[in-house]
């Protein structure tokens, strides 16, 4: 029993001092001169948009309309709960 205990706290406070340790290490970079480019700017939405109606018209004349519901299960389960109370009341 005395070894358990021993053990738990060492095993504590080790994982108490482990922050406090390594605030004191000294940071050394992984790499000292990254190499740097000129990015490439992405095309804008409005632009990507522009193209793909350009490449086919009927595009332009979608209007969408579908619709989805996605609920979680936390959701689901509440509303089983509410309904076996209006059901059993």
């Amino acid at each position: 029993m005395k070894l358990r205990t021993l053990a738990s706290l060492l095993l504590t406070s080790a994982l108490a001092a482990a922050p406090a340790a390594s605030a004191f290490a000294d940071p050394t970079p992984i790499v000292s001169h990254a190499a740097t480019s000129t990015p490439t700017p992405a095309p804008t939405d409005a632009r990507r948009y522009a193209d793909r109606e350009a490449k086919d018209p009927k595009v332009a004349d979608y209007a969408g309309g579908h619709r989805v519901y996605i609920i979680g299960g936390s959701v689901l389960t509440a509303l089983v709960i509410v309904l076996l109370i209006l059901i059993l009341v």
